[in-house]
């Protein structure tokens, strides 16, 4: 008789138990997620912010049209060596994003867009049937402009205390 006084109440506060540790570890898998996604984006930080900020590039900028496409030349070998590699970790953070937030989701599928139209300049830098009414120095230029919102995405994505 007192098991039947007490049954439901106990399988009540059992269901919020389940209930509250079920989400528990949804919410700890999703975080996990996301950490897996951050390391893999702190490393595209990396090589960008390296790609972005090398020599070439930087030097570019203030030389006349002939030596300009030089190192311009020299940045996009640069670029082309490592490029594999970032869309390699590009492309594992979208596949693991599938159970991360929406945020993280959102960013990475942005990173990995932005990231195919540089590569795309990138690896059609200098071809005129390409883009035949642009310069060289504006194809490295329209590059470095995706290059930087790829970073921005993923920076968005990688927690301060990865930094």
């Amino acid at each position: 008789m007192w098991l039947e006084a007490w049954a439901q109440p106990i399988l009540t506060v059992l269901g919020i138990i389940t209930l509250v540790t079920a989400w528990l570890a949804w919410w700890e898998r999703r975080r996990t997620i996301n950490l897996q996604v951050a390391r893999r984006a702190r490393r595209v930080q990396r090589v960008l912010d390296e790609w972005l900020k090398h020599p070439a590039l930087i030097v570019a900028a203030t030389l006349t049209s002939g030596d300009q496409t030089t190192k311009l030349a020299e940045w996009v070998k640069h670029v082309i060596q490592g490029e594999d590699e970032v869309q390699t970790l590009l492309e594992q953070m979208l596949d693991t994003a599938g159970g991360a937030s929406r945020d993280v989701q959102r960013d990475t599928q942005m990173a990995y867009s932005q990231f195919l139209h540089a590569s795309d300049l990138i690896n059609n830098w200098g071809r005129k049937h390409f883009t035949p009414a642009t310069s060289h120095a504006e194809q490295a230029d329209a590059a470095k402009a995706h290059m930087a919102n790829v970073r921005d995405a993923v920076a968005r994505i990688v927690p301060k205390d990865l930094l």
